[in-house]
């Protein structure tokens, strides 16, 4: 086994799956997004389908990478990135991204209840202004 192949490859999951926390995050924290789309199962789908077409269109298949550091292997010559190594890829880095979110929550960076106390927040603001023009026509 390649011992340094296979820590470079781990290190890189390590490493994106930091920064699509991070980038992902951005969006993540949109009012817009937290009003509509917060505790509805959209992340993961959404991390998942942008993790794939950044790696679509970098040819990064880490699953390949990775099997490169194992000379049993290797002998089956493994080549450029294929589809299913950069769909197993994208589900490896959402899974990456969710653990580095865990890692944050318990280390205080971010908090789901706060987190869910703004979605609710938000949806209840967005109740109150489509209740608004119905209370106001009654009048």
């Amino acid at each position: 086994m390649d011992r340094t192949q296979v820590i470079n490859v781990l290190f890189l999951v390590l490493a994106l799956s930091l920064v699509f926390e991070s980038a992902m995050s951005v969006l993540f924290d949109w009012r817009l997004f937290i009003r509509y789309f917060e505790g509805r199962g959209v992340k993961t789908p959404l991390i998942i389908a942008v993790a794939f077409l950044v790696f679509l269109n970098y040819d990064l298949d880490i699953v390949a990478e990775l099997l490169r550091g194992f000379p049993e292997i290797q002998a089956q010559h493994i080549g450029r990135p294929t589809l299913p190594g950069q769909v197993l890829t994208a589900l490896l880095i959402a899974g990456g991204s969710g653990g580095v979110f865990r890692i944050f929550t318990r280390l205080g960076i971010r908090s789901p209840e706060e987190r869910d106390r703004k979605a609710r927040t938000e949806r209840a603001s967005m109740k109150e202004e489509t209740e608004k023009p119905s209370s106001d026509a009654d009048s």
